[in-house]
């Protein structure tokens, strides 16, 4: 249990502390390599916080109609959702589902 939460946060540590250790001996002083550090770390963060979880999103909707439905679920399941989020977000008392589904912030739901 304490691997399954710690890969999360262990993963992006190697994945930046490794090209870290070549540019302490490439560029000689610890500041430029802090640099290289911090910069790949900002990388890491932005694809793990923004980029990932949108295209999780839309594949793990794809992967659950596909489980539901087999493989029409695949090709049938995105209509069906955009189909859901249209008509929640059409309706003041359910315009909080699509938001939710929609991940957006409500504006433009």
């Amino acid at each position: 249990m304490i691997a399954f939460a710690l890969i999360p946060f262990i993963g992006p540590l190697v994945a930046t502390a490794l090209p870290t250790l070549p540019a302490i001996v490439q560029f000689g002083t610890m500041g430029a390599a802090l640099t290289v550090f911090d910069s790949l770390n900002i990388i890491q963060n932005i694809i793990g916080s923004a980029i990932e979880p949108r295209i999780a999103g839309a594949a793990l909707a794809v992967l659950f109609w596909a489980f539901l439905w087999g493989i029409a679920g695949a090709f049938i399941g995105i209509p069906i959702v955009i189909a859901v989020l249209t008509t929640c977000a059409a309706y003041p008392s359910t315009r909080w589902f699509a938001v939710l589904l929609s991940g957006s912030d409500g504006d433009d739901a």
